[in-house]
């Protein structure tokens, strides 16, 4: 994503998240999608201020499209069932991309 981009995306505040997590709780939707839809930001921009707020480097899905996956060292049923990727750069590095910072499930 654009540095320029980043450095203009406003941050999510603390209560946000709170009051995005208890609506999860009751309605069972996650609370990425919560926040997006309170946020009233366009999808590009709301993964920057997500990003920005939680200290996590946002890509874009053009950039994500560009990436190699690496299915050799993370295979394709495992990302899907968790809901990332990881992939590899035009410099062989490795980046884990997700979509979920807030699911539980993905940090095992």
């Amino acid at each position: 994503m654009n540095p320029r981009e980043l450095e203009s995306a406003p941050l999510i505040l603390p209560d946000d998240v709170a009051k995005a997590r208890a609506s999860a709780r009751a309605s069972g939707k996650r609370i990425v999608d919560i926040l997006e839809e309170q946020s009233e930001l366009l999808p590009d921009k709301f993964v920057a201020a997500l990003g920005a707020t939680l200290g996590y480097t946002a890509v874009s899905m053009r950039e994500l499209d560009g990436l190699e996956p690496a299915f050799d060292l993370l295979p394709y049923t495992e990302a899907l069932a968790h809901g990332c990727v990881l992939a590899r750069d035009a410099e062989a590095q490795l980046l884990l991309a997700f979509g979920d910072p807030f699911d539980p499930a993905l940090r095992p």
